[in-house]
């Protein structure tokens, strides 16, 4: 039996599910002593009752006398196993039988007889339609009206595994505000005395790429850029000297490379660190950090939600939005990089924020959005709503009922995501939030941004 998480993908890529466990068992059919092995993952819930509703009344004289794998299949009730086509196939024998428009085609299999296909029966004076066995539409709409308005909520702390709820009280009892009112943040880690030696490895990397750059002037000179503006919001610092020779378990270097997105309006180029190359003890930076549990609404629901509203869109994005919040100083040493500038010599740099490539990151910078909301509710009450609800990742979508709500919102986030910090740099705020606005009304559209 393995520990290790599994992940269930669905239709969209989504994941549907995860499994933690895996069993091998034995099924047999309740005909015969035939046994078949199967290996499977174990999962909280499979999916609704099949089928959709019991079915009181049906006439299918083409499976009259076959003796089915399931009796009972006209009762609705929970699924206990999924067979996938791994399994499927080495079951099916030769035979098929069809019905009529609206009835069910029976397989024959190692198992009895399978019934498959749309159906139509009366159920309490209505029509209604169902699959057997491959598709089947959800009819509780119910229970599909209460999972909608779920996206209003924040996820239950309850809800969280044990692994998530020692990570989330590591952040409450580890982040703190400094004087400049920007969040400061633990790592938080498994074991990082587990780490080897990856300053070997990073050093050959930023030769490999220094080669690379000085065969591509212009991607040469974007990336010194990037790495030049990288230095001057003072999001990374040369290591000091008396510091250069801490021991190697102590501290992590992230090799780094280049992704270069000619369709961007902004950056052309952005600098990535990969935080998953592995040390000499086989494990890698990730390895060795928690993920953090998963705190944001899907997309869909939230892009669900918003269509509700009359003014259909207001759109924000927090401008660099990791790299508003800094590391403890402590943790910066698991996040040095080499770097030189152009015609120096080659010299170590520490990453002083929260690092794009990190595997808690997105949490991290998720979860510090959701702290700020809290601490600032009563001062900005809608702003922190929709910062609690309405963010995915950096990027707000939201909406309101009207214009002079709109305009009070927009104002009311922008100054909430000024409150993280009270410096300004070439005029502006360190931490600052780009709108745009899609309005269904081109004249709100017009007074808003003017």
């Amino acid at each position: 039996m393995s520990q290790k998480i599994l992940y269930i993908l669905g239709l969209d890529n989504k994941v549907a599910a995860y499994a933690t466990k895996r069993v091998e068992l034995q099924l047999s059919p309740h005909f015969s002593q035939d046994i078949f092995a199967v290996n499977a993952l174990v999962v909280k819930e499979l999916t609704c009752n099949l089928p959709n509703f019991i079915v009181s009344k049906f006439d299918w004289p083409h499976i009259n006398g076959l003796q089915l794998a399931d009796p009972s299949f006209y009762i609705s009730r929970p699924v206990d196993m999924i067979l996938g086509a791994d399994v499927f196939f080495d079951l099916i024998l030769y035979g098929k039988i069809s019905g009529t428009k609206n009835q069910p085609s029976a397989l024959n299999s190692k198992l009895d007889w399978l019934l498959s296909g749309k159906v139509s029966t009366a159920c309490q004076s209505e029509k209604k339609v169902m699959s057997l066995i491959n598709c089947h539409a959800l009819l509780d709409l119910q229970n599909q009206i209460a999972k909608f308005w779920e996206v209003e909520s924040i996820p239950d702390a309850s809800n969280l595994s044990e692994e998530d709820q020692r990570v989330e009280k590591f952040y409450l009892d580890h982040t703190r505000r400094n004087r400049d009112g920007r969040y400061v943040v633990s790592l938080p880690f498994k074991n990082y005395n587990a780490l080897g030696d990856s300053k070997v490895q990073a050093k050959r990397r930023f030769f490999s790429l220094e080669k690379r750059l000085q065969a591509n002037p212009e991607l040469r000179d974007r990336y010194v850029k990037f790495m030049q503006d990288y230095e001057h919001l003072r999001h990374m610092q040369l290591v000091p000297n008396s510091e250069l020779s801490k021991l190697s378990s102590k501290c992590f270097y992230l090799p780094h490379f280049g992704v270069v997105r000619e369709q961007s309006e902004t950056t052309k180029l952005r600098v990535v660190f990969d935080a998953s190359a592995k040390t000499d003890s086989n494990l890698s930076f990730n390895d060795i950090l928690h993920t953090g549990p998963k705190l944001q609404n899907e997309l869909f629901n939230i892009l669900l939600k918003f269509r509700c509203l009359r003014i259909a869109a207001l759109t924000g994005d927090i401008e660099k939005m990791f790299r508003q919040i800094l590391v403890n100083e402590d943790d910066v040493e698991f996040q040095r990089i080499f770097w030189e500038i152009p015609e120096e010599s080659l010299k170590e740099y520490r990453l002083l924020t929260v690092t794009y490539g990190t595997a808690c990151a997105p949490y991290l910078s998720i979860r510090t959005i959701q702290q700020l909301a809290e601490e600032e509710i009563k001062k900005f009450p809608e702003a922190s709503k929709v910062s609690l609800e309405d963010f995915y990742v950096d990027d707000l979508i939201t909406g309101t009922n009207s214009k002079e709500d709109a305009k009070k919102l927009v104002s009311q986030v922008i100054e909430l995501m000024k409150k993280e910090v009270s410096r300004f740099e070439n005029g502006r705020p360190m931490n600052h939030l780009c709108w745009n606005h899609y309005l269904q009304n081109y004249e709100v559209l017009r007074d808003l941004c003017t």
